[in-house]
């Protein structure tokens, strides 16, 4: 009988163990990644805009991608945005960066705080139109094949 206790209290300190390991890896492949755009073509009348950008991320990887941004205010004349920057919260994938972002609440230093639904923020900075996004798009720049 006392065989059964010290096997259940083995397993349960191999699964504790084992669960703080999970974290650790968890922990390690977190990735850094960090956002180059330029916004090139501005449609006053819709509020909106479109361009090019760079993700870069901790682990080496990076991925051309296409955003589309919406804005409230006026541009004062200017049709571009030049070399503006975004700085992501941690994530798994650098897939998880892709989607739909909307204004979250307030700036960060000189940056806008964006948000997606699945707790996924960037930090855009560099707006030299000054405007303030209401939404921001990201997804993958199509490559043509040959």
């Amino acid at each position: 009988m006392r065989a059964i206790p010290i096997r259940l209290l083995q397993a349960a300190v191999v699964i504790v163990g084992l669960s703080g390991l999970g974290s650790a890896r968890a922990d390690r492949i977190m990735l850094e990644c960090s956002l180059k755009f330029s916004v090139t073509s501005w449609a006053e009348e819709k509020k909106m805009g479109s361009g090019v950008g760079k993700i870069t991320c901790s682990d080496g990887e990076n991925v051309q991608v296409r955003v589309r941004v919406r804005s409230e205010g006026i541009t004062g004349g200017k049709s571009s945005i030049g070399s503006a920057h975004g700085s992501f919260s941690p994530v798994i994938r650098l897939s998880d960066l892709m989607g739909n972002y909307l204004a979250g609440e307030g700036k960060s230093g000189p940056g806008q705080v964006m948000r997606k639904p699945r707790d996924v923020t960037v930090t855009l900075g560099g707006n030299e139109l000054g405007l303030t996004f209401s939404e921001f798009e990201i997804y993958r720049a199509r490559t043509r094949s040959h």
